[in-house]
């Protein structure tokens, strides 16, 4: 993933994740290491001398030695519930010719690696009161996976519309994990959508905002909209929710890399 921009509608503050010093860099051990599809990783992390707390939706940031001798710091989803989470579990793609990425990679299972965090105001709101839409696109998922995981896996008290875009299956880690849950409880809705033709897909293909357009009006208008993937994406469906008279909304929060 590339490094994330704040972008949310409120700047992060103290009230994130008041029992921690954001700023503070800390260590942590590889722990586990897997594949998840040729383009995506999931890292398990360890860190050494305390347990930290975060909401689902938040990111950590990784503190990765350049070739030139500098520090690249890089923030990354976690992708664990924190009830479920034995450490902190980042999810990546590997961007051809980027760094970053390709060191982070090339971590084994025992190293060392620092971090700071975990930080962000992209979160799952709390108590659950209103019904939700999230739109991503690609690696833009990882935070909305945070929180459904950390949701009640029996039948929701609030509506969740997910919307995901992505360019193929390799860039959708989680596709099956979504359409599971989607069949198991009938007030989580999850609409996948191949941005080009892929073989074999019988979903839905074209754009994000094509299904926006196409279900919204049936939806709560008192509702969130969440909205993570990079800026190119996530402005377009921003505007989609700021400009629609049809669909006014409680609040927009969105977040771009």
């Amino acid at each position: 993933m590339k490094s994330l921009q704040h972008e949310v509608t409120s700047e992060p503050s103290e009230s994130s994740n008041p029992s921690m010093d954001t700023g503070a860099i800390h260590e942590a051990i590889v722990e586990r290491v897997e594949q998840l599809t040729p383009l995506v990783t999931q890292m398990t992390l360890q860190p050494q001398g305390f347990t930290p707390r975060y909401r689902p939706g938040q990111w950590i940031e990784l503190h990765l030695p350049a070739e030139d001798g500098s520090v690249r710091r890089r923030a990354y989803y976690l992708a664990e519930a924190p009830a479920e989470a034995a450490g902190l579990t980042i999810v990546f793609d590997h961007p051809a010719k980027s760094e970053t990425p390709l060191r982070l990679a090339g971590l084994e299972v025992g190293d060392t690696i620092s971090w700071s965090g975990p930080a962000g105001t992209f979160a799952l709101p709390n108590p659950l009161e209103v019904e939700l839409v999230w739109v991503a696109r690609d690696m833009g998922i990882v935070p909305f996976r945070c929180m459904a995981r950390a949701l009640p896996t029996h039948r929701l008290t609030s509506h969740i519309h997910l919307i995901c875009g992505f360019n193929n299956l390799d860039y959708a880690p989680f596709h099956r994990e979504f359409l599971d849950r989607s069949v198991m409880d009938p007030n989580f809705d999850y609409t996948p959508v191949a941005l080009s033709p892929i073989e074999g897909w019988g979903g839905a293909i074209g754009s994000e905002l094509n299904v926006l357009r196409q279900f919204s009006p049936n939806w709560n208008p008192d509702h969130v909209a969440m909205i993570c993937g990079e800026q190119a994406f996530t402005e377009p469906i921003r505007a989609f929710f700021a400009e629609s008279p049809a669909q006014p909304v409680r609040s927009v929060q969105f977040e771009g890399y």
